[in-house]
């Protein structure tokens, strides 16, 4: 089982909570060693314990008639990659030429073919109706993997997502590329969480701004933090430097370098490594996303 939580973590991108893996346990029982990672991590996406960290929204346009820039390179795009080699090698290999339907069968289509045993890697779309991304089991070397393959470049190529990459190849509906991205990466390592943002160069900076303003609020439950100062922030870095241990010949040594801030000098140690050892805290660990 340990086993099937890691490969279930590798998928997902975030580690398998003990209350997540309870519920599964509660739900499949002694079958849970019987199902694949990838349905069970749709599963935890779409239960009760589900948090934004472990969905991926599926993104969606205005549709068509859109007047935007965005609408438009998505339609532009659309139309240079139905022309791609790749993309006619695949259609034409695999489904002849003919597209199939964005509706219910899709999901029938793709499960009907995922791999039920042995090596798998995860093959990710969406169905007309889904909020979040969903994935599926493929054999290496499948059709499914080839697609999973072109997808995948379609996606880097035009800034796609990689679910709605794979929906155009099999139906030809359009992916949107969104004028702002945003992704909230969390870190086991706190310090090392980020914001990030993708925009269109079209975009206007003060939107930008609006936006991450908005994201960083939500990202963070509203939770105001103080960077540290510039002395306390230099303290860390010093000390960093030298092992990080703030000991008295390092005090010393600190104050030598100080005779441009002889207000940074410390004359006790105390105050010192107190200094050093708050300032690391909360940079380590701001307590912000």
């Amino acid at each position: 089982m340990d086993r099937l939580r890691q490969e279930m973590a590798r998928i997902r991108g975030a580690v398998v909570r003990d209350d997540e893996w309870e519920w599964l346990e509660w739900r499949y029982g002694d079958e849970i060693t019987n199902q694949l990672a990838g349905d069970l991590v749709d599963d935890l996406a779409d239960s009760p314990l589900a948090t934004k960290e472990t969905r991926e929204p599926v993104e969606r346009g205005d549709g068509p008639g859109g007047t935007s820039r965005s609408a438009a390179l998505s339609a532009l795009c659309a139309l240079e990659a139905h022309d791609r080699d790749d993309v006619h090698a695949w259609r034409t290999q695999v489904l002849d030429g003919t597209l199939l339907p964005y509706d219910e069968t899709l999901e029938a289509w793709l499960r009907d073919r995922a791999a039920i045993e042995g090596p798998r890697e995860l093959l990710a779309y969406s169905t007309p109706d889904a909020t979040f991304v969903r994935r599926v089991a493929v054999a290496p070397g499948s059709v499914l993997d080839d697609l999973r393959v072109v997808a995948d470049d379609l996606a880097r190529d035009y800034r796609w997502q990689p679910a709605q990459a794979v929906v155009f190849v099999l139906t030809g509906g359009v992916p949107v590329i969104p004028e702002v991205r945003v992704t909230v990466r969390r870190s086991s390592s706190p310090a090392a969480s980020c914001i990030v943002l993708e925009a269109d160069p079209w975009t206007d900076p003060r939107r930008l701004a609006d936006i991450y303003q908005r994201v960083r609020t939500d990202a963070t439950n509203r939770r105001r933090f103080r960077l540290p100062d510039k002395k306390s922030l230099a303290v860390v870095e010093f000390v960093a430097n030298r092992n990080g241990e703030p000991t008295e010949a390092v005090r010393k040594e600190w104050n030598k370098t100080q005779r441009a801030n002889p207000e940074w000098k410390y004359d006790d140690l105390a105050k010192f490594q107190r200094t050093y050892r708050e300032t690391m805290a909360k940079v380590l660990d701001p307590k912000i996303i």
